[in-house]
């Protein structure tokens, strides 16, 4: 990652494929990445307890559920994630009714 952090807005960094595999805590630059801010904006706001973060030795982490919640992201990614384990559900009650049928015309 850079040093200087290009500020990205989010509709054009992010899909919302890729906020269902971020991990628990962001790093800083992260962070601002999905808000469309700089990390010396995000590191200020962690520094006066506007984000939910924990400071770990001198890093600071943000909590991920909290940074979607806030940015109302969240609603969206529990949206796309209900609809693919759907999915998923119907294609594995589709596969298992093949192969009751192909049992059942053996």
């Amino acid at each position: 990652m850079p040093k200087s952090i290009q500020v990205i807005p989010i509709q054009k960094r992010y899909s919302y494929r890729d906020l269902l595999d971020l991990p628990p805590l962001l790093k800083i630059e992260e962070a601002a990445e999905i808000l469309g801010t700089s990390g010396h904006n995000v590191r200020n706001r962690c520094i006066r307890g506007e984000l939910d973060a924990v400071k770990v030795g001198s890093i600071w982490r943000v909590n991920t559920l909290s940074l979607l919640l806030m940015t109302g992201l969240y609603d969206d990614v529990e949206s796309i994630r209900t609809i693919e384990d759907e999915h998923r559900e119907a294609e594995r009650a589709e596969r298992h009714s093949v192969v009751r049928t192909a049992a059942w015309l053996a």
